[in-house]
């Protein structure tokens, strides 16, 4: 056997150039997707705030002032809404281009209004029924709870007001009054102390960059098959027909040469393109999970996905031993690639999918393999992920050394 790998080796240097020719074409092909990806999604995050104008005159009101400075500062909404000072011309032309959601019409005096606990000069809140998005719902939600607050906030120190107001003599009920506001404006920006606010990426804790590059990764792992090609251009039959006969080297161990050179040669490829991606985020920050790990840690993911390697050099190996034709067999690494890439969440979330499509990706090779590296750039082990992995690994294992045998045979 050590003398068939050796041959074998010999065999995958000699034609490691054209190799390296064919992985580049392909690191170009899935970078550039993955670049379109990301884009997309930093496009789409980018309007996913709720734009409001603000028409009024805010300069003369400090108090209005401070509260939009501190909501705009201070407050998480800074996230979701973006607050955007404007004449009422530029509010009614940017509801009609789609610039700006919807637009509140501050009167002059309404702080001293509200302070005074009358109602005689509201807020005009101004929006379009043409078209109903999901930022238009937000926009009538987000109008409908702060109009429901302030009034609950107003009646609450007016009634205070009302009950302390005889009770002692000497009592600046105004100055309870500002005090009861300042702590309802507290509560109002630490409200998300109350709750335990979890977020969610693409793919269970991953980022959305996180999650889109382990798929592309993976793809390119997957399409990287096609590179291999040249190895299995000559018909060895002949070969291993010798091998079994002369040397008794059967189809265990010719497949399991076979699996150490196309694997070594797959990892060459992974580690070239994770050294790569590493520095590269390490600079930008472009995935989290990558700039966070140290280059030791790094090295240690890049080991731990070794059974990935392993799974995905078999699901290979086995359409190059089951299909007795090399174009063939490209054609349909590409199409199985494609195939088991976009429904395993290489190139759109997974959670886009249907439910049933969901719970699929664990007991498929792919997806498993998604999973599982996902879990070790957070620094995790994903236990079901990985048996998957070796089971498949298994039955791909056994299927490769029949196609074998039975090539041996004749």
């Amino acid at each position: 056997m050590r003398r068939f790998l050796h041959l074998e080796w010999k065999r995958a240097l000699r034609l490691l150039p054209t190799i390296a020719l064919i992985d580049l074409i392909l690191l170009i092909l899935s970078g550039a997707i993955g670049a379109q990806l990301i884009q997309n999604q930093q496009g789409d995050e980018s309007q996913q705030k709720v734009r409001l104008g603000l028409v009024g005159d805010i300069d003369a009101a400090p108090e209005l002032k401070l509260g939009l400075y501190a909501l705009e500062n201070f407050d998480n909404s800074k996230y979701t809404v973006e607050l955007l000072p404007m004449t009422e011309e530029e509010a009614k032309s940017g509801i009609m281009s789609g610039r700006v959601n919807a637009y509140f019409l501050i009167p002059d005096g309404f702080v001293e209004s509200v302070g005074a606990y009358a109602d005689d000069k509201p807020i005009r809140y101004v929006s379009t029924d043409g078209v109903v998005t999901i930022g238009t719902q937000q926009v009538d939600e987000i109008v409908e709870s702060l109009a429901s607050m302030l009034i609950e906030v107003q009646s609450s120190i007016y009634g205070m007001q009302l009950i302390v107001s005889g009770a002692r003599e000497g009592l600046r009920v105004d100055i309870l009054g500002d005090e009861m506001l300042l702590r309802y404006g507290g509560a109002f920006l630490e409200r998300e102390d109350y709750l335990d606010v979890q977020t969610i990426g693409i793919r269970d804790e991953l980022s959305i960059t996180g999650g889109i590059g382990t798929g592309i990764f993976v793809l390119f792992l997957l399409l990287s098959g096609i590179s291999l090609a040249p190895l299995y251009l000559k018909d060895q039959k002949p070969l291993y027909q010798l091998l079994k006969m002369r040397s008794g080297i059967g189809g265990v161990r010719q497949i399991l040469s076979a699996l150490i050179v196309h694997s070594a040669l797959l990892m060459m490829e992974g580690l070239f393109v994770g050294a790569v991606t590493y520095f590269v985020c390490k600079r930008t920050g472009l995935i989290g999970e990558l700039q966070n790990l140290s280059g030791m840690e790094a090295l240690k993911v890049l080991a731990l996905i070794i059974p990935v390697v392993v799974l995905i050099s078999l699901t290979q190996l086995i359409i190059y031993e089951g299909i007795r034709s090399v174009q063939g067999s490209l054609i349909l690494i590409f199409m199985l690639s494609i195939f088991l890439g976009y429904f395993s969440g290489c190139l759109y979330p997974i959670s886009f999918f249907p439910e049933i499509f969901q719970k699929l990706p664990l007991y498929q090779p792919v997806g498993a393999s998604i999973l599982y590296i996902g879990q070790c750039l957070l620094k995790q082990f994903h236990l079901p992920a990985l048996c998957s992995i070796l089971i498949w690994c298994l039955g791909l294992f056994g299927l490769c050394v029949l196609a074998r045998e039975r090539r041996i045979r004749g």
